[in-house]
Parts: C-alpha cells; sequence; structure tokens
C-alpha cells in the first residue's frame, strides 16, 4: 500500500470525510475510493460509506470532483462494470480495514486529523521506522498518534525487546519535549493569580515537585483531606497536593499559592535594612504545618487500612509561593533569605524558582551525549 496516511476531518459530530485512496492513477486518469466515516446509530458495526469514482482530465488539469452517472437512465440489456485488480482488491481491503478499526479506537473526533497507516503484521517496526527516518513534524505527530492509541501492556513488551539505542532516543525525546511543554505552559501563567490552572499543571505534569528534591515522588491526590474537622465536621484542613516519597512511602504535604502572592511587606523597611514578611507568606507557612499536624493526628485512622496508600512518619513540607522577582534589591532578597533559611520544618521555593530547577534539568538532557545513530526531534504527540 502506497499510501502512509490516513486524513479524517470531522464534518459533523456524527461524521467525518476521509481523504480520498486512488486505487488506480494514470497521468490523465484514476479510480478512486472516497469513504466517510459514520457513527451508523442502525448498525454500529458499519461505521464506513463508501463511493467509488472514476475520472479523466488533460495532463495540465486538476483533478474535479466526480460527476456521477444516472445509472437510472440504462436501457434494458445495459449495465455498467468496474473491474479492480487484485492488487487494487488488497489495496481496498487494507485501507477499509484500517477505517475500521480506526472508528472502533477513536469514534468521531472533531476537527482535521492525520494517521499512520502500518501493516498490521509489523505496526511496531513500520511506527519506529517513521520516527527514524522522517524529518516531517507531521509525520513524527502521526507516529506517536498511532503509539498513544496502542494497549500500554503490548507497547511495553515491544520496547522491553527493542534496541537500547531506540529506547534511549525516544526517551530522551520525551523527557525534553516534556520538560519543554511544562516551562512553556509555566511561564505563560507567571503573570497569572489562578491558582487553580497552577494545581492543573502541577497535578499534569506531577514530576515537577521532584525536581525540588533529590528522590523521586509520586502524587497520591489533590485536594487532599488531611483531618482537622471539629465536632460540627466542619473546619477541616485540604491540602493542595499530597505526595508519596518512592523511597520510604513517607508523604511530602504541598501547598500553592500563586505567582502574584507578595513575599515581603515592601511599603517600608520595619527596621534599618530589613523588611518584613507579608502576611500571605506567614500565614501560609503556618497553614501547610497546620495541614501537618491534623494529618498526623488523623493518620491513625488512615494506618489501620490493610495498605495505605502512603506513610505519615515525618511528613514533609513544600510550599510553593511567589515570584523572587518581586524582591527589587540586595535588602529584600535578604530579609527573605533569612525567613525562609530559618524555616527547617518547611521548604519555601517560589514559582520562577521552580521553573529555573525544570530549565537545569532541560539543560542537563540537552547536553548530555546520544548514543543514538539518528538526531533527535522534539515532536507533539497530538495528530495535527
Amino acid at each position: 500500500m502506497t499510501e502512509e496516511y490516513v486524513t479524517v476531518r470531522s464534518t459533523s459530530n456524527v461524521s467525518a470525510d476521509v481523504h480520498p485512496l486512488p486505487l488506480r492513477q494514470s497521468e490523465r486518469t484514476r479510480l478512486v475510493f472516497i469513504p466517510t466515516l459514520v457513527d451508523n446509530e442502525n448498525d454500529p458495526q458499519s461505521p464506513v460509506k463508501a463511493t467509488f469514482a472514476y475520472q479523466k482530465k488533460k495532463t495540465e488539469d486538476a483533478w474535479e470532483a466526480e460527476t456521477a452517472i444516472n445509472l437510472a437512465s440504462l436501457h434494458s440489456g445495459e449495465g455498467v462494470k468496474l473491474a479492480l485488480s487484485a492488487e487494487e482488491t488488497a489495496k481496498l481491503y487494507m485501507y477499509l480495514q484500517a477505517l475500521y478499526d480506526l472508528h472502533d479506537a477513536r469514534g468521531i473526533r472533531n476537527g482535521r486529523r492525520r494517521y499512520l497507516l502500518v501493516d498490521t503484521e509489523k505496526p511496531m517496526a513500520q511506527a519506529l521506522e517513521k520516527l527514524q527516518s522522517s524529518s516531517s513534524a507531521e509525520s513524527i505527530s502521526a507516529a506517536f498518534d498511532w503509539f498513544a492509541a496502542q494497549d500500554e501492556d503490548v507497547l511495553t513488551k515491544y520496547f522491553k525487546s527493542s534496541p537500547g539505542e531506540v529506547l534511549s532516543s525516544l526517551d530522551k525525546a520525551l523527557g525534553i519535549s516534556r520538560i519543554e511543554r511544562f516551562i512553556e505552559r509555566a511561564k505563560a501563567l507567571m503573570s497569572s493569580d489562578n491558582e487553580s490552572a497552577w494545581q492543573t499543571l502541577l497535578q499534569e505534569e506531577n514530576w515537577a515537585v521532584s525536581q525540588v528534591f533529590a528522590d523521586p515522588v509520586v502524587i497520591v491526590g489533590e485536594k487532599v483531606y488531611v483531618g482537622g474537622k471539629d465536632y460540627t465536621r466542619k473546619k477541616g484542613n485540604e491540602a493542595d497536593f499530597l505526595y508519596r516519597r518512592e523511597i520510604s512511602d513517607d508523604c511530602l504535604i504541598v501547598e500553592i499559592k500563586t505567582p502574584k502572592t507578595p513575599l515581603l511587606y515592601t511599603k517600608k523597611e520595619y527596621r534599618n535594612r530589613v523588611y518584613n514578611i507579608d502576611k500571605e507568606l506567614a500565614g501560609a507557612t503556618q497553614q501547610i504545618r497546620q495541614y501537618s499536624y491534623s494529618l498526623s493526628e488523623s493518620y491513625r485512622q488512615i494506618a489501620d487500612q490493610d495498605d495505605p496508600e502512603f506513610r505519615a512518619f515525618a511528613p514533609r513540607l513544600l510550599l510553593i509561593i511567589g515570584s523572587s522577582s518581586s524582591l527589587e534589591n540586595v535588602t529584600q532578597k535578604r530579609s527573605f533569605e533569612f525567613y525562609r533559611k530559618n524555616q527547617h520544618d518547611v521548604q519555601i521555593i517560589t514559582f520562577d524558582e521552580l521553573i529555573r530547577k525544570a530549565e537545569a534539568l532541560l539543560d542537563l538532557l540537552s547536553s548530555s551525549p546520544d548514543t543514538s545513530s539518528e538526531p533527535t526531534r522534539m515532536i507533539n504527540f497530538n495528530s495535527y
């Protein structure tokens, strides 16, 4: 099959046009198969409608839209014969099979998308070959879109037996693209006072918090209840994130504010060359301590479970707040450093420092030796 891609463009919520497949083509004539994907309520197992068109043109002209022949005008004893060679029939069969599989896996998706066509006998090899050989962003994007649609266990089994240089190249490209995506999104939010937007970002890119520490952490949940309700069942404490350290299963409580949260009261110096801590920073520091206390008090009930998701031996506390760019001079920077360095139980970092940690990791990955023979290319997982 010579075509490498299927291009699909939605025409409604229940239908999509598919790029025609030339079954037979010369300089002036061609026979094309024109499919349409549909959500067929009457027969869900039949999602493909089809039209065949035989077209003729002058050499210099473009292919025109097909014009239907009125079969009702045929006289008795007349008919129209359209024969396909064995190769053309096989080509049509493979295309139809790909369309049925595509609809079964994805249904009708909005927009215009491009999918990689692969041989069902060796799909992984073809997808990897496309990644290694193509310099087209669209080609690489389509290949990765195909990978993303596959069963996780199948991918794991295949990659386990793949050559080391293939995995190294893919792993590096994925790591770099993910970090770049986080940095781009985080920088766009630096001028925002939307705390929920940051919560969404850190939930989707939860690896970013691991960069603050020397060991990996895994997210347990967001907006997590950590105890503290009184006898009226009110006044409970809810931390923004709860993480589990992979080495010890001990927990990490994360509280976030926004980059716009002030760090110091900067309208005037408190004393000679000293600035006072802003009430928002002081309050957030006490707030996360309260979360830790409440969790420790409530943990005994959680620990009664057969296999709790985390432990609360000595919870670590991380507060992400404000931006260091709000500190305008050395005196202000020193006042802030004096405060956070003396918070022995609470680690405080600013949002721009979190971004800089990601940038440092990106520099490390980008400058590390590449053992593969092919250049690493950054791609987007989504089909375009």
